[in-house]
C-alpha cells in the first residue's frame, strides 16, 4: 500500500469482499479469477490481503469503503457492483459522491473483513512454505536427502493403484534425475516467482518459462485398483498347477497321437491363462516339460498340430486378461523353441511363419519373446480404452502390467511403463477430465520411478523432455499428465512450474525443457 492510495487491483479486491458480504465461497472464487486475470500469484494475493488488513486496522480504508458503498447505492446494489468489478476495475472512483461517516454496520463489516483477511493471509503464507520441495536446498540433489512426499509406486503383491495408494506406497526420497537440468531450473523458477521477485506468474499461453501453471484439479489422484480376481482365473490357476502332470503323461505317448495333441492343447491354454500367477519354480518346470516334448518333433504335420494353440493365441485381440496372458505365453514358448540349437528344419519352418521377435535386454528366450509380444500389443490395448466398461479397461492394463513385471528386471520395466504412457498420450483422449482415461494414465504414472537415484529415473526425465518436443502430443494432454504427476507428488523435481499450460505453443513447451 503506497501513499498515493489503493492500486486498481487493491480496489477490486476490496470491492469483491464488500459485494460478497465478506470472506466466503463466492468471494474466494471471484478473487481467484481476478488474480488470474491480473497475473498475480497466490503469494502476491496474500501480500495484498495482508496490506489491506493492516490498512483496515489503522482506519485508512474508511474513505474508500464509504466511497464504494455510496457509489454502489447509486449504481444498483451488489449485483451491479460485482458486474462492474468483473468488467474492468474498481467501482466508480472518479464520480464518487462526497464521503460520509461510517455507519455501525460499516464498522462491524470492516472488522470482520480485516480479521478474515489476516487469517487468509497467514494460511496462504503457510501453504506456500509447506509446498516448497526440498530442492530449495542447494545440496538436496547431491545428498539425495529423503523427502516427506510419499512415493506413488505400488507393491507387486498388493497391486494397488495411485487412486487407492498413491500416498501409501514405499516412503522414499530422491533428488532430481541425474544428468538433467530440471532441478536447477525448478529452483530458479521458484526464486523468480517468489515474493519480492520482479514480474508475476501467469497461467496463460505464451507465459515465460518458470511461471507456474494452474494444474488440473482432480477430486483424487487418478488411478485404479484391479485385482483381476475371478472364478475363471482361479480355475485356470488350479488347472495350470496340474498341467505339469498332464505334460509328463503326454511325453510318454507318441507326439502325433490325437489324444495327446488334444491334452497338449488344453494344458497349454490352461497355463497360458494363469502363468503370471505361478511361482517361478512351477513356471520353469512347465516350460521345461513343454520344450522336452517339442524337441522330439521332426515332421511338419506334428509340429503344425502342436503349435496350433500358440498360433491361435497370438492372433487373438488383447481384449481380456486371459487373452493377453495367453498371447504372451505363446510368444515365449515359440521363441524358446526357435532358440533351441539343432531344431528340426520342419519345425523351424512352421515357427518362422509367426510374427515373433525377442526384446532387447536381460532374461532368457521366453522372457524376451514374451515381453516383446506384450510391447507390440500396446497400440491395440490403448485403442480399446473407453470401448467398454471402465473395469474392462483397468483389467486389461493390470494384466499387461502384471505380465511385464514377471518378465523384466526393474530398469527394463520402467521403460515398459514409459512406452505405455507414450502410447496413451498419442491417443485423442481427455485426460483432463476425471474418468477412465485419466485413471489409466495415473496408474501407469504411479509405476514410473521418477527419481534419478533409482533405476530408470533418468530415463523418465529424458522421456519427459521428448514429450515436450513432440508436436503430435497436444498441450492439453501434457497439461493433464503433468497435473497428475504433480498432484500425486510422484517426482520430487517436478513442481507446478513444469506443468505445460493448457494452450501452450511449441515454443512455450521447448522453454520448459
Amino acid at each position: 500500500m503506497n501513499r498515493q492510495g489503493l492500486t486498481d487491483f487493491d480496489r477490486e479486491v476490496l470491492s469483491i469482499l464488500l459485494s460478497s458480504g465478506g470472506w466466503n465461497a463466492s468471494a474466494r472464487s471471484r478473487l481467484a479469477i481476478l488474480a488470474k486475470r491480473y497475473g498475480v500469484s497466490s503469494a502476491g494475493l496474500s501480500r495484498v490481503a495482508s496490506g489491506l488488513a493492516a490498512a483496515a486496522r489503522s482506519g485508512r480504508l474508511q474513505q474508500h469503503i464509504a466511497s464504494m458503498r455510496a457509489t454502489a447505492a447509486i449504481g444498483g446494489g451488489a449485483p451491479a457492483r460485482a458486474a462492474r468489478a468483473s468488467a474492468g476495475g474498481a467501482a466508480g472512483t472518479s464520480e464518487a459522491p462526497p464521503t460520509r461517516a461510517l455507519t455501525k454496520t460499516d464498522v462491524i463489516l470492516l472488522g470482520i473483513v480485516s480479521g478474515l483477511l489476516l487469517v487468509s493471509a497467514a494460511l496462504a503464507t503457510m501453504l506456500v512454505l509447506m509446498i516448497v520441495p526440498s530442492l530449495d536446498r542447494p545440496d538436496s540433489a547431491a545428498a539425495n536427502a529423503p523427502t516427506s512426499a510419499p512415493a506413488s509406486a505400488s507393491s507387486d503383491g498388493a497391486r494397488t493403484s495411485a487412486a487407492g495408494a498413491a500416498n501409501a506406497g514405499d516412503a522414499t526420497g530422491g533428488g532430481a534425475p541425474s544428468g538433467s537440468s530440471f532441478a536447477d531450473r525448478a529452483a530458479a523458477n521458484r526464486a523468480a516467482t517468489a515474493p519480492g521477485a520482479r514480474g508475476g506468474p501467469s497461467s496463460g499461453p505464451g507465459a515465460a518459462a518458470g511461471a507456474p501453471t494452474v494444474p488440473v484439479s482432480y477430486p483424487r489422484v487418478p488411478g485404479f485398483r484391479a485385482t483381476l480376481a475371478s472364478l475363471e482365473l482361479d480355475q485356470a490357476l488350479a488347472q495350470a498347477r496340474g498341467a505339469a502332470f498332464a505334460l509328463e503323461s503326454i511325453a510318454n505317448e507318441a507326439p502325433n497321437d490325437r489324444g495327446a495333441i488334444r491334452a497338449w492343447s488344453e494344458a497349454q491354454r490352461s497355463v497360458g491363462r494363469a502363468w503370471p500367477r505361478l511361482d517361478a519354480v512351477t513356471r520353469r518346470a512347465l516350460l521345461d516339460r513343454s520344450m522336452s516334448l517339442l524337441r522330439r518333433v521332426d515332421d511338419s504335420a506334428t509340429a503344425e498340430a502342436l503349435i496350433e494353440p500358440f498360433r491361435a493365441d497370438l492372433a487373438a485381440a488383447p481384449r481380456s486378461p486371459g487373452e493377453i496372458w495367453r498371447g504372451a505365453w505363446a510368444a515365449g514358448m515359440l521363441g524358446s523353441l526357435l532358440s533351441e540349437p539343432g531344431l528340426a528344419p520342419e519345425v523351424v519352418a512352421v515357427i518362422a511363419g509367426q510374427r515373433i521377435a525377442p526384446a532387447e535386454g536381460a532374461g532368457d528366450a521366453f522372457d524376451r519373446f514374451a515381453a516383446s509380444w506384450l510391447d507390440r500389443q500396446l497400440p491395440a490395448i490403448t485403442e480399446l480404452v473407453l470401448s467398454g466398461s471402465p473395469q474392462e479397461d483397468f483389467d486389461r492394463f493390470e494384466a499387461w502390467i502384471e505380465a511385464q513385471r514377471q518378465l523384466r528386471p526393474a530398469a527394463e520395466a520402467q521403460e515398459a511403463w514409459l512406452r505405455a504412457i507414450d502410447s496413451l498420450l498419442h491417443r485423442p483422449l481427455r485426460f483432463d477430465l476425471p474418468g477412465t482415461a485419466a485413471d489409466v494414465l495415473g496408474r501407469l504414472a504411479s509405476l514410473v520411478e521418477w527419481r534419478g537415484a533409482q533405476p530408470g529415473g533418468a530415463s523418465a526425465a529424458r522421456r519427459w523432455s521428448r514429450w515436450l518436443g513432440d508436436s503430435s502430443i497436444s498441450a492439453p494432454r501434457l497439461w493433464a499428465f503433468g497435473s497428475i504427476v504433480h498432484q500425486g507428488r510422484m517426482a520430487p523435481w517436478f513442481d507446478a512450474t513444469m506443468i505445460v499450460p493448457e494452450r501452450a505453443s511449441m515454443a512455450d513447451r521447448e522453454a520448459l525443457v
